[in-house]
């Protein structure tokens, strides 16, 4: 028994696939673009410029045969909707002279419309990564590269890759202001301390007609106007070492505890206080008040299986519905 366990540590610690000095992982598309070929079937041309981690993948012979282009596509017609991802072996992919990787994409033929392509009515946004396919003991996994910035032709939507579900709050969400430029190119994308920072900006500026002076306040991490206006406003805090951490991911629970201050901002009569009750779902101390207020007056719910997951991160589609019903809560 001891000669298989030691032989299985030698495997795992031996195997160049999997030891941290191997890994390597495509690059980024670069200089993304996509053209309408309108003809009798319009379709659409993608191309970027490969980074050369990318090309270096591509020319090795280990490598090259497990790479693909993945295309997001996300199409809407008012409020229909459709999402996908279809992935493209890289070495059949056109290379024009001028060093573009290319895909011709007719989208009715791919099954990803039903009707030809109208840009007077619908938006089409697409998105592109890398992806290297890897094989190891442990298993079969992919290394992806980042996405290409999303580009979109067609129709213009005041924000862009939202949920089928989401659309009508979002729509609303829209006309009150709450939907920042910063977060409204990929609303599915997991909100930022900072982003969540400006939604709530948004909505005290537009629910009182005041602005917020950030005078005289500074963190050691970012000099964004809108996190030190939601800091001189007192709803959002940094940490003891005097930053921010703007990129970081906020939780649920957090963003039931910015609301709750946001809240007693417009209205300073306004009581959060909540009597202890048995609770399963792990919530903090510090926000314990601000989750229950925000469940029992219908802005923050459960998931499907009930739970209210309070350490769990948040889209930004789903950040901007609970700033959005409790911009409705004053009304």
């Amino acid at each position: 028994m001891k000669k298989i366990i030691i032989w299985l540590m030698m495997v795992v610690l031996l195997s160049p696939s999997i030891s941290t000095a191997q890994v390597v992982r495509p690059g980024s598309p670069k200089q993304f673009s996509v053209e309408l070929v309108e003809e009798e079937h319009p379709y659409f041309i993608l191309k970027w410029k490969d980074e050369e981690a990318t090309l270096s993948l591509l020319s090795s012979e280990s490598y090259s045969d497990d790479m693909y282009a993945q295309v997001n596509f996300y199409v809407r017609n008012e409020d229909s909707v459709a999402m996908r991802e279809m992935n493209f072996k890289y070495e059949d992919l056109a290379r024009d002279q001028d060093g573009f990787t290319r895909i011709d994409l007719d989208l009715l033929r791919l099954g990803i419309v039903e009707e030809p392509v109208n840009v007077m009515f619908s938006s089409y946004n697409f998105r592109v990564r890398i992806g290297l396919a890897q094989r190891d003991i442990l298993g079969s996994y992919t290394l992806f590269g980042a996405y290409s910035p999303p580009v979109t032709s067609g129709k213009i939507y005041p924000y862009n890759y939202a949920s089928p579900w989401a659309l009508q709050e979002l729509d609303k969400a829209n006309e009150y202001g709450l939907i920042p430029e910063c977060i409204s190119n990929n609303m599915r994308d997991v909100i930022t301390r900072e982003e969540f920072a400006q939604v709530m900006v948004a909505y005290y500026e537009r629910k009182t007609g005041e602005e917020i002076d950030p005078s005289g306040l500074n963190f050691a991490d970012t000099s964004s106007q809108e996190v030190l206006k939601a800091a001189a406003l007192g709803i959002i805090k940094g940490y003891e070492d005097g930053t921010y951490r703007p990129e970081s991911p906020i939780t649920r629970q957090d963003i039931a505890v910015v609301i709750g201050r946001t809240l007693q901002k417009v209205d300073p009569s306004l009581s959060l206080s909540y009597a202890p009750v048995a609770i399963e779902n792990g919530i903090s101390a510090y926000a314990y008040d601000s989750v229950m207020f925000l469940v029992h007056n219908g802005i923050l719910k459960g998931d499907d299986d009930k739970s209210l997951s309070p350490l769990e991160h948040t889209t930004r589609e789903q950040a901007v519905l609970l700033t959005t019903r409790a911009y409705e809560y004053f009304q």
